[in-house]
């Protein structure tokens, strides 16, 4: 198995052409540095985009990566867990700390979990 992530800004179109394209070039790029052609070889594929990341998770712009994938929206850079606009309000998931994937936002609902308890005493 091979999984391949590309990270792309919101909101670009990702139409079947660019699709492909950006297939091809990742396909030409794997061979090159690794001098295994895959392209005859693929039994199975499956693309996922940001059309369908959006589609599938009501997600802004189809982005996974929260506000913006910067330097400075990386790991204590992200907007907190508290806000600190409202008291009693804690964020989680990608768009805040400690970022993104399925293990950060975890670990985000335990940062506003523990805040929450800290708070109540």
């Amino acid at each position: 198995n091979l999984f391949v992530l590309v990270p792309i800004a919101p909101g670009l179109h990702d139409g079947e052409g660019v699709r492909e394209s950006y297939r091809d070039k990742i396909l030409a790029d794997i061979a090159e540095h690794t001098g295994v052609d895959l392209r005859g070889r693929i039994v199975v594929e499956e693309q996922f985009s940001v059309s369908d990341f959006g589609e599938r998770y009501n997600a802004t712009e189809g982005t996974a990566l929260g506000l913006a994938h910067t330097l400075r929206q990386t790991s204590l850079l992200r907007p907190s867990n508290r806000s600190s606009a409202v008291d009693g309000l804690y964020f989680t998931g990608a768009f805040t700390t400690p970022g993104i994937g399925v293990p950060m936002c975890l670990i985000s609902g335990q940062h506003a979990a523990n805040a929450l308890v800290e708070e109540q005493g």
